[in-house]
């Protein structure tokens, strides 16, 4: 689920609005809570915004609700943890909501991958890698292949 994979600047804005009308209408449901902080904060990332602070303020404000809301939710973890990370904040929180969504739900590879990629930005290479390879073996044909090669060769590199 990454709604502005491949987007640009365009399918960004698109996402976000689609998502912030969403939390408009449902304004406790976490997975739409966090899809919009996350598209938000990656925004900013990406360098897309034309307001990147106010993108990351409210990024995160939207992932800080979603886990009063949903903290038992996979995709709630991974996507707060991936947002938190994204904008310089607390990795070890992060690194900590990843554990937990692998604990939930040890059969997704998206949750793998975005693991992985957590442990990357914490430092642990070697532990990213079993989770990446993870990913790849739950999911050998899927949507991650991409992006999986470049996390894989960086966390190869221990």
């Amino acid at each position: 689920m990454d709604p502005g994979k491949d987007a640009g600047k365009a399918g960004f804005e698109r996402a976000i609005a689609l998502f912030d009308e969403a939390v408009t209408r449902a304004p406790t449901y976490a997975v739409a809570l966090v899809m919009a902080g996350y598209l938000h904060v990656m925004n900013a990332w990406n360098g897309y915004s034309d307001t990147p602070a106010e993108d990351r303020r409210i990024g995160l404000e939207l992932v800080r609700r979603a886990l009063r809301v949903g903290a038992d939710d996979v995709d709630v973890l991974v996507y707060a943890g991936y947002a938190i990370a994204s904008v310089g904040g607390d990795v070890a929180t992060a690194d900590g909501l990843a554990d937990q969504a692998v604990s939930l739900n040890p059969g997704s590879a998206v949750v793998w991958w975005m693991s992985g990629s957590l442990k990357m930005v914490a430092g642990k290479r070697k532990i990213a890698l079993q989770q990446f390879e993870a990913a790849l073996r739950l999911n050998p044909a899927g949507h991650i292949d991409r992006l999986f090669s470049t996390r894989l060769a960086g966390a190869t590199r221990c």
